[in-house]
């Protein structure tokens, strides 16, 4: 794998998700996005932990229940994870 357009594409990535929309809402990469990354890469990539990261700050509820049958399974796995990990203990 070509390390230097990797790195890049996760500095375009990360930098797109700080800028808001017209409506105010913030980029994350589309479903298709993930797939790609996904199923390009093995378990502990940085790519991975960077949409990790996006969606467990910025994702919505919505995008689940739209895309949760075609997203890689490790990643609704990974999202979970994180997820929970956010949430205050009761």
């Amino acid at each position: 794998m070509d390390d230097k357009a990797r790195s890049t594409v996760l500095v375009a990535i990360t930098a797109r998700s700080k800028e808001k929309a017209s409506d105010g809402r913030l980029f994350y990469p589309p479903e298709g996005s993930v797939r790609i990354i996904y199923y390009g890469t093995l378990d502990g990539d940085l790519a991975r932990k960077v949409l990790v990261d996006l969606y467990t700050r910025f994702g919505i509820e919505n995008f689940i229940a739209e895309s949760v049958e075609v997203m890689p399974k490790n990643f609704l796995y990974d999202l979970s994870r994180s997820l929970l990990a956010q949430r205050p203990l009761p």
